[in-house]
């Protein structure tokens, strides 16, 4: 058993710098339908060969009320001959070495990272050695930036059809894949100001609803709502028992960390409501969440919100906080089990 083997594609148009594709005028390559020389486009170029080191970092730390920030992945390249220097001309991806590029990883045929180029920065020393880092980031870094020019939902939406119509405005003109739940909550309509960061205001949407937006694994933008039931479903199995998915590390915790028996919750313009668990509060003295702020329509939703928090809050739970895997000592099956799993998988 060996590890997957890991894999970088940058999405290159090649048709602007020669190269056997479809070519307008030419009396050889501008031939339709010809199975030679295809219609380019940016397509999928394999830059694995020149990958020094590679890191990606998905997910956030905490569960209640915290942003999921945007994933990012950092690759870094051999820039010897300066195929990744965009001032060479003579490189084969000449015209190419621009922010925007979709960049993708996949590792044992399954996909870890799908997103785009944020920049490229360069690194070289004395003796001639030059590397390119890519640093790259999900569907969430396209919307961090971004801004509403002047936006009035509709009362009474789900936080669903508030995420798609934000989507699909003219200033934010979002193109790639999304995957979006309906959502719970009823929301509050209003005005969402000028130069208002998109991804600030779709994090308040999913926060409304205490649900969960992402950009999946394979580059989806996604939105979970709190009923959305991860839990009906284990993706992976991780035991000690020599049967299941071995691990080489577990930390777990088990204290105060998440534990509320007092929320209070307040939508904008209205009544904070506030929910308590007598009971925890004596043994465990009052432990307090506030969250203010929120886009619900009502403020029997906003209580209902509290109450919710409380039942599944109330009382210390044993919390894995991570668990390390080794995919090498793993067979091709259990390393695509692993490799497979996404925010909100549960194991």
């Amino acid at each position: 058993m060996v590890a997957p083997t890991t894999q970088v594609f940058a999405y290159f148009d090649l048709s602007a710098t020669g190269g056997n594709y479809f070519t307008l005028d030419s009396t050889v390559k501008g031939k339709l339908n010809s199975a030679t020389y295809k219609l380019a486009g940016d397509v999928a170029t394999d830059i694995s060969s020149y990958v020094t080191s590679l890191s990606i970092s998905r997910g956030r730390d905490s569960q209640l009320f915290a942003d999921m920030p945007a994933g990012r992945w950092r690759v870094v390249l051999k820039n010897l001959d300066r195929r990744f220097d965009p001032l060479y001309a003579s490189s084969p991806y000449a015209g190419n070495i621009v922010p925007g590029k979709r960049v993708q990883v996949v590792s044992g045929g399954v996909v870890i990272a799908d997103g785009s180029v944020e920049d490229w920065n360069y690194d070289y020393d004395p003796g001639g050695y030059s590397t390119t880092v890519m640093d790259c980031g999900d569907a969430l870094t396209q919307l961090a930036a971004s801004e509403f020019g002047g936006w009035f939902p509709t009362a009474g939406e789900k936080p669903g059809d508030r995420i798609n119509a934000a989507l699909d405005l003219t200033e934010v003109a979002y193109t790639l894949n999304r995957d979006i739940d309906a959502g719970v909550s009823t929301l509050q309509g209003g005005t969402v100001e000028w130069g208002t960061n998109v991804l600030q205001y779709l994090n308040l949407v999913a926060k409304s609803d205490l649900g969960w937006l992402y950009a999946s694994a394979g580059g989806s933008l996604t939105f979970r709502d709190r009923y959305a039931d991860p839990y009906s479903s284990r993706a992976a199995l991780f035991s000690d028992t020599g049967v299941d998915i071995p691990y080489t590390g577990i930390t777990v915790g088990y204290g105060s960390e998440k534990l509320y028996n007092r929320v209070g919750i307040e939508r904008v313009g209205g009544t904070a409501q506030t929910a308590n668990d007598s009971t925890s509060q004596v043994a465990y003295r009052v432990r307090s969440l506030t969250q203010s702020g929120l886009l619900l329509e009502d403020d029997l939703q906003a209580a209902d919100m509290a109450s919710y928090l409380v039942g599944i809050y109330k009382n210390p739970e044993l919390r894995v906080s991570s668990l390390t895997v080794q995919l090498a000592g793993l067979s091709a099956s259990r390393q695509a089990d692993v490799l497979s799993l996404d925010l909100t998988s549960l194991v």
